[in-house]
């Protein structure tokens, strides 16, 4: 532990150099996983400004119109691209975070199962409402 001076405060950082941090991920895997946060994140550019623009155009619709709109089979199709790629989207980001703050190997783990079993479970709920309004 170490105490630096600053101009008007004390500034206190912890200095542990018997361990070094290893990577969580082979080099390979990280650049995939860098490039799909990219793509996921250009695709769902357009996806929410359609999903915005298609709330707006139906503001005070009545619930047979909304119902009606979102359940054309191309809109459908639409939505589901859109839910597919904010879900993956938002897995890759919190794998970020999963690595950046979690680094008890236990923990780390049980962190990535979680965060996989969430967006697995908001997905067949949002699928599901999905198939429940374009067959309805």
């Amino acid at each position: 532990m170490c105490l630096l001076f600053g101009n008007d405060a004390w500034v206190l950082t912890m200095i542990d150099n018997h361990k070094k941090q290893k990577p969580q991920k082979p080099i390979g895997q990280a650049s995939r996983h860098f490039i799909w946060q990219r793509v996921t994140g250009l695709a769902n550019i357009p996806l929410v400004v359609f999903f915005i623009a298609s709330l707006l155009i139906h503001r005070g619709a009545d619930h047979a119109t909304i119902i009606a709109y979102f359940g054309h089979p191309l809109i459908a199709l639409i939505m589901l691209v859109f839910i597919l790629s904010a879900l993956w989207h938002m897995r890759l980001g919190m794998e970020n975070v999963i690595d950046d703050y979690i680094h008890h190997k236990a923990f780390h783990k049980f962190a990535y199962l979680l965060n996989l079993i969430f967006t697995l479970f908001v997905a067949v709920v949002c699928i599901l409402a999905l198939v429940k309004l374009t067959l309805t």
